[in-house]
């Protein structure tokens, strides 16, 4: 009977991350917070670590989205102590890409390099592509910040290759925007401008084909 419970309340945890999912796509943000909240704490009750984690993640981006960054490090950084745990390298990879994402916008470069850093030894040829790309996309932002113009370039052009192999309209235009960011430290106005031009490209084919 306890075993039971105890898989009752895991299968509550992962439909409330789902719903949790849902409402954030709808931009509902109360509703969204009160799901995920309660996903962690059925997931804390049973000690599963892997709910636990994703519940914590996406409590995180929320924390992010409203602009409380304390509140998004601490969760991101429970999260990514629970996948170490649990060796999740996918996961781990996600949830660290958060955490350098968010030291890249505070302008902590160093603590940024050493996320990265350790995102870099988690790659052993078996994490999905668009993660791949995410760390070659934060790779290209770090070395924008340090300088490295033409090392920027390369991380650039990897992961345009993979989201173009996968279609990825989206991530596309993240590249284009990024590499608009470059081509501004370059201080080539003209690129600058045909990199920003192709993001709203992409995002007029991705809205045609919704």
């Amino acid at each position: 009977a306890d075993a039971r419970a105890r898989g009752d309340q895991r299968l509550e945890s992962q439909a409330l991350t789902n719903l949790g999912i849902v409402f954030m796509r709808e931009h509902d943000y109360d509703r969204d917070t009160q799901c995920f909240d309660a996903a962690l704490k059925q997931a804390e009750e049973v000690h599963d670590l892997r709910e636990s984690a994703i519940a914590l993640e996406n409590l995180g981006v929320l924390a992010h989205l409203r602009g409380d960054i304390g509140e998004a490090l601490r969760r991101y950084h429970a999260a990514l102590a629970a996948l170490k745990t649990l060796g999740n390298k996918h996961m781990q990879a996600r949830a660290a890409q958060n955490l350098a994402e968010l030291h890249l916008l505070l302008g902590d470069v160093e603590r940024a390099a050493s996320i990265i850093e350790f995102i870099g030894h988690l790659d052993d040829g078996t994490l999905p592509p668009e993660v791949v790309g995410e760390g070659l996309l934060l790779r290209a932002r770090l070395s924008i910040d340090e300088g490295e113009l033409h090392q920027a370039s390369r991380f650039l052009e990897r992961a345009r290759s993979i989201y173009r192999k996968v279609d990825d309209e989206a991530r596309l235009a993240e590249v284009a925007l990024v590499s608009g960011q470059l081509e501004l430290k370059r201080s080539d106005i003209g690129a600058a401008r045909a990199a920003l031009d192709l993001v709203g490209q992409l995002f007029d084919v991705r809205r045609a084909a919704q």
